[in-house]
């Protein structure tokens, strides 16, 4: 079936793109629903939803993932279920009326391509630095086991992953389920938690407020908003006009009041996880609504409290993964080599965040250094002038 340019495809090449991001999806699910006690049908429900409006709206593969710092703070700290709710209700509220009033078009256009490519730097410096810790989080194998599946799993992508024909993403998750139970034992991950709105209390928006909202915000605007539009636009070109700052940021706001209102996890777009689903044959909006059937078939089985095997593929498998996606994402930055002054401003970028591992910070370095180098050129400008008169 097609509609529009590109519209949407249904086959194997789909089918392998759209789980080229399981890696950044499934590690945290796990987590917030083993730690955290979130349900997995409020996990996997907000995930399937944006999927299959993506799907709809962009007719491309445009991902959905987790809200990652919210995510990291929530594992870190122990949140509830309860302070998710908040944190996604008001995070939903927010991009809402950024995307209603305007006011995202002119934040975003505040992101200029520099620093748009230090993003998506940073985002491949950190998908292989957590593509290497989960190589190594392989509990039923040694690390040097764990290695050699991470290192043939990049070596597969990369012999196939630019294929027309072979799913390649597909065949190394294959294979590595058929890994996993054989030889991981790997446990099915049980439907826990409560499905469903829960008040939470004063102190608990608060949490949410200082824990979950403020340190996110900054990494949606820059990455799941402005990088996320340029990303899109350097694979689809003139096709991704529709993915715009306020469809982005309205789609991310709806699905973060579903995930408050039945205690779920907050989800968003995401650049790295654009260049996952294309390099791994994404092409369509096949791909966003095969993943959204998923997310909503597993959201289904869990709240008839059906185990979901949400383990059975080693995590060297998803390590390997993102340690490819990580690669390619970075390269994105390469159409800046012929100024010199701005790649060195993203690579700055990349390594502030390899050296804090935060993309705050590394986006923080990056404006101050764009400034500088920008009010040097200027100052450059006149002295070159002043001498010409």
């Amino acid at each position: 079936m097609r509609l529009g340019t590109r519209g949407f495809r249904f086959d194997l090449r789909e089918l392998s793109g759209a789980l080229g991001d399981l890696g950044v999806l499934l590690p945290l699910s796990v987590g917030l629903i083993s730690l955290n006690g979130l349900h997995p049908a409020a996990v996997f429900l907000p995930a399937g939803l944006l999927y299959l409006g993506a799907a709809l709206r962009y007719r491309l593969p445009i991902p959905v993932q987790p809200l990652k710092s919210m995510a990291a703070v929530a594992l870190a700290m122990g949140l509830s279920a309860r302070v998710m709710s908040a944190g996604g209700i008001l995070f939903g509220a927010l991009m809402i009326g950024l995307a209603a009033s305007g006011l995202v078009n002119p934040v975003g256009r505040l992101i200029s391509k520099p620093l748009v490519r230090g993003i998506q730097i940073s985002v491949g410096v950190l998908l292989v630095w957590s593509g290497g810790r989960l190589a190594m989080s392989q509990p039923a194998w040694g690390a040097p086991t764990a290695l050699l599946v991470a290192a043939l799993t990049m070596a597969a992508l990369l012999a196939l992953g630019g294929s027309r024909r072979v799913p390649a993403a597909l065949l190394v998750l294959v294979a590595g389920g058929v890994a996993g139970a054989l030889f991981g034992g790997q446990p099915l991950t049980p439907a826990g938690g409560t499905f469903g709105f829960s008040m939470p209390r004063g102190s608990e928006w608060l949490q949410a407020l200082v824990y979950l909202l403020l340190p996110q915000i900054p990494l949606t605007l820059t990455n799941a908003v402005a990088a996320t539009r340029q990303t899109a636009r350097d694979y689809f070109g003139e096709e991704a006009r529709r993915v715009t700052y306020r469809s982005l940021s309205f789609g991310m706001g709806a699905a973060g009041v579903v995930a408050g209102l039945t205690g779920g996890m907050p989800v968003c777009h995401g650049s790295g996880g654009l260049t996952a689903h294309y390099r791994l044959g994404a092409r369509t909006g096949g791909a966003p609504v095969i993943m959204g059937v998923l997310c909503l078939a597993a959201a289904g089985a869990a709240a008839l409290h059906w185990p979901l095997p949400l383990g059975l593929v080693p995590t060297s498998v998803f390590g390997g993964m993102l340690v490819y996606v990580g690669l390619h994402h970075a390269l994105l930055a390469r159409d800046l080599q012929h100024f010199p002054a701005e790649m060195g401003v993203a690579v700055a970028m990349g390594l502030v965040t390899a050296a804090t591992r935060n993309i705050g910070i590394g986006f923080a370095a990056g404006v101050i250094l764009l400034v500088a180098v920008r009010a040097v050129a200027r100052l450059r400008g006149r002295r070159q002038a002043d001498a010409r008169t």
